[in-house]
C-alpha cells in the first residue's frame, strides 16, 4: 500500500475544489470582471448574471479558495471618508484573469448569454402559444 503525505493530498484536494468551482455558473463571469479591477458587490451584481444569493456563494467560496480577497477601500467626498468593501483576484491567481482574457472568454460570454435569452424567448413564446391554445378548449368544455 503506498501512504501520501498530507500535504500532496491536501494540494490535490484544493485542486479539485477550485476545478469545481471553476465550472459552477457565474464563476467565470465574476472572474472575467474582476480581472480589470476590483469591484463591489453591488457593481459585480450588475455585471454578472446571477442572483444575489449565488453571487454571495461564489464570492465566498472563491475567498475561502484563496482565489479572491476582500479589500476595504477608502474614498475621500466631501469632507469625508467613506469606506466600501471590494473584491479582487489575488496576487496568486491574477494570471488566471489574464488567461481567461487572453482565451476570448468574453466573447463566449457573450454568445452564451443572447443564447440563454434567445432561449427564454422562444420558451416564453411557446407557453403563450400554450396558454391561448388551452384558453381555447375551456372556453370550447
Amino acid at each position: 500500500m503506498i501512504e501520501s503525505t498530507g500535504s500532496g493530498t491536501e494540494g490535490s484536494s484544493e485542486n479539485v475544489a477550485r476545478t469545481k468551482y471553476l465550472r459552477k455558473k457565474g464563476v467565470m463571469e465574476l472572474l472575467l470582471e474582476l480581472r480589470e479591477a476590483p469591484k463591489r458587490f453591488s457593481d459585480l451584481k450588475e455585471l454578472v448574471d446571477v442572483s444575489s444569493a449565488t453571487l454571495t456563494s461564489r464570492l465566498e467560496e472563491g475567498v475561502k479558495l484563496g482565489m479572491l480577497e476582500e479589500e476595504i477601500q477608502y474614498i475621500e467626498r466631501e469632507e469625508r471618508r467613506e469606506k466600501r468593501k471590494v473584491y479582487k483576484l489575488t496576487d496568486e491567481y491574477e494570471w488566471l484573469g489574464e488567461w481567461l482574457g487572453r482565451r476570448d472568454l468574453d466573447e463566449l460570454v457573450a454568445e452564451r448569454a443572447a443564447l440563454q435569452d434567445r432561449i427564454e424567448s422562444k420558451y416564453t413564446a411557446f407557453l403563450d402559444r400554450a396558454d391561448e391554445k388551452l384558453t381555447d378548449v375551456d372556453k370550447t368544455i
